[in-house]
C-alpha cells in the first residue's frame, strides 16, 4: 500500500501544473486518503511531509502566475514558512515546528484558485480583502494543526461523542466535522468576496 500511494502521490499531483485546482484538490484528497490506508508506522511521518513538500513545490511554482504580485509574494511567503517547519521538523525529530510553521499556504493557494473559478477573473484583491481571507484561512488551519501535532485531541472529544461511535462512523464523524471546522469560515469569505468581486465586474 505504500508503494501504491508514492506513486499515486508523485504523479498526480503534475496535473498542477496543468490544471492548478484540479490538481490541488487531487493532492489533498490523496494525502488525507493515505491517512486512513497507509500504516503509520515511525516513518510515516517523514514519508507523507517529503511528499508533502513535493506537490506544495509544484503549487508555489504556479503561484507565480497570480495576476497581483501582492498575491504572489504571500503566497511564496507562506511556502517558505512550511517549508522552513518541515526542515525543522526532519532537524529536531519533534512534530511541534508543524504547529510554529503551519501549512497556511496550500489553503491560500486553493482559495485564490477557487476565486478565480467562481468569480471568472483573476485574483487581484485590496489589502483588506486579502487580510480578510488569511485570517479565514489561518485561524481554522492553526486549530488543526495544534490538533494533530501538539494535543493530540480534537476539540469535540471533551465532549464525549465518540464514545459508543463504531470504527468506521469514528472515521466519517471526524472527517465531517473536521471539514465543518475547516471550511465554514473560508467558505464564507469566499463567498463574499465572490459576490463582490462579481458586482463590481458587472
Amino acid at each position: 500500500m505504500l508503494v501504491l500511494f508514492t506513486v499515486l502521490r508523485l504523479i498526480f499531483p503534475l496535473v498542477i501544473l496543468k490544471r492548478p485546482l484540479l490538481g490541488a484538490l487531487l493532492a489533498v484528497f490523496l494525502d488525507c486518503l493515505d491517512w486512513t490506508f497507509v500504516p503509520h508506522d515511525s516513518g510515516y511521518q517523514a514519508w507523507d511531509k517529503l511528499l508533502d513538500v513535493y506537490y506544495l513545490s509544484l503549487e508555489a511554482f504556479v503561484s507565480l502566475r497570480f495576476a497581483s504580485k501582492m498575491v504572489r509574494n504571500t503566497a511564496i511567503l507562506l511556502f517558505l514558512v512550511r517549508l522552513n517547519g518541515v526542515i525543522v521538523f526532519f532537524t529536531a525529530g519533534s512534530k511541534i515546528p508543524l504547529f510554529l510553521f503551519p501549512n497556511i499556504f496550500e489553503s491560500f493557494f486553493v482559495f485564490c484558485l477557487l476565486y478565480e473559478y467562481f468569480a471568472k477573473k483573476r485574483f487581484v484583491p485590496s489589502r483588506a480583502q486579502l487580510t480578510a481571507a488569511l485570517a479565514a484561512i489561518a485561524i481554522p488551519k492553526v486549530i488543526q494543526e495544534y490538533a494533530f501535532h501538539v494535543n493530540y485531541t480534537f476539540p469535540w472529544d471533551y465532549a464525549g461523542i465518540f464514545a459508543k461511535t463504531p470504527g468506521i462512523m469514528h472515521e466519517i464523524v471526524d472527517k465531517g466535522l473536521w471539514i465543518a471546522v475547516y471550511l465554514s469560515l473560508p467558505a464564507y469569505i469566499l463567498y463574499r468576496m465572490v459576490k463582490h468581486g462579481r458586482e463590481v465586474g458587472s
